[in-house]
């Protein structure tokens, strides 16, 4: 027998007498690593993933929310769990710094998204937070109403011309606020002709003469779309910034909110807003342009909200 065969023949004979406990330690050597493998694991859907999931939304409502949940997330760490965490939750947010109206629609999108996570949660205490911010936004209107006095209208378009320049984004943005005092809705699309305008949740710059700006998407868009042909000056102002600015799609830009650059030039023309807002300033400054009944009517419609609401941006002028 050569050397090999007699090994061949000892691993054998070892085998066998030594085979159930060679077996187990294999048996043990597959449990440790399964055990210490850590299985992969499908990424938990953000907050927005889930509201998405269940809601569909408007281009323009859609990136009004995400902003806001931005801002909840930046408020409340954790939020995808600390939303249930209610005492805490709403200590955050009435200790931030936001107005409270931004508060009250910050609790707003709180309410939906937990609508929506887990529909068997009472909202009981965000729906009494909301509607006690309700009436502290009531309460502080009164005060602004008998003691904030505003500048006219003509004195910031003035002031803002002055700091930044007619052909300025700035002061155009001011003017189309001055004369269409919608909301935080110009998103406007533009295009050559009435026959593109053909989507309901998109806004438009339309190129005819003179141009005609159609608001289709906005808080109030049951009542039909805002139509307005605008007037020989901002024609012009509109004509010559998109020859020097050339925007390609929208006129102002992607579709986001312009409400965090229009406080931000405010502040840097050095515009006391009395903590009006920014979109909401303007609001204001347009509702007391004129007490002219038939006037009033025309800038409820093109400010897209009823007569009555446009009461509570009455303000004193200067």
């Amino acid at each position: 027998m050569d050397k090999k065969e007699a090994n061949r023949l000892r691993q054998q004979r070892f085998y066998k007498a030594n085979k159930e406990r060679l077996t187990q330690e294999k048996r043990d050597k597959y449990n440790s690593t399964k055990e210490n493998t850590i299985e992969p694991t499908t990424p938990k859907a953000t907050l927005l993933q889930q509201v998405l999931q269940a809601e569909v939304m408007k281009p323009t409502t859609l990136n009004t929310f995400t902003s806001q949940l931005k801002m909840l997330e930046s408020i409340v760490p954790n939020l995808d769990t600390e939303i249930f965490n209610f005492d805490n939750t709403l200590l955050l947010l009435a200790n931030s710094n936001y107005s409270l109206n931004s508060k009250k629609s910050l609790i707003a999108v709180l309410l939906k998204v937990l609508s929506i996570i887990s529909p068997t949660t009472s909202l009981d205490r965000y729906i009494h937070e909301f509607n006690r911010y309700k009436i502290l936004i009531q309460d502080e209107q009164t005060i602004k109403r008998a003691t904030n006095i505003l500048p006219s209208f003509v004195t910031v378009l003035t002031i803002i011309k002055d700091r930044f320049g007619v052909n300025s984004k700035e002061y155009l943005i001011s003017s189309m606020y001055e004369e269409m005092c919608v909301r935080d809705d110009f998103h406007l699309k533009i295009v050559t002709d009435e026959k593109f305008v053909n989507d309901k949740d998109t806004n438009y710059l339309i190129l005819t003469n003179p141009l005609t700006i159609q608001i289709n998407s906005y808080k109030n868009d049951r009542n039909g779309a805002i139509i307005h042909q605008v007037s020989e000056h901002l024609q012009r102002l509109i004509l010559n910034y998109i020859e020097s600015s050339k925007p390609s799609t929208y006129l102002l830009g992607i579709p986001i909110s312009h409400s965090g650059f229009i406080g931000r030039f405010l502040k840097q023309a050095g515009i006391n807003t009395f903590n009006e807002g920014s979109v909401n300033f303007f609001r204001k400054l347009k509702r007391n342009q004129t007490d002219d009944l038939d006037e009033r009517v025309r800038n409820a419609r093109l400010m897209g909200h009823s007569v009555t609401t446009a009461e509570y941006y009455k303000r004193t002028i200067a």
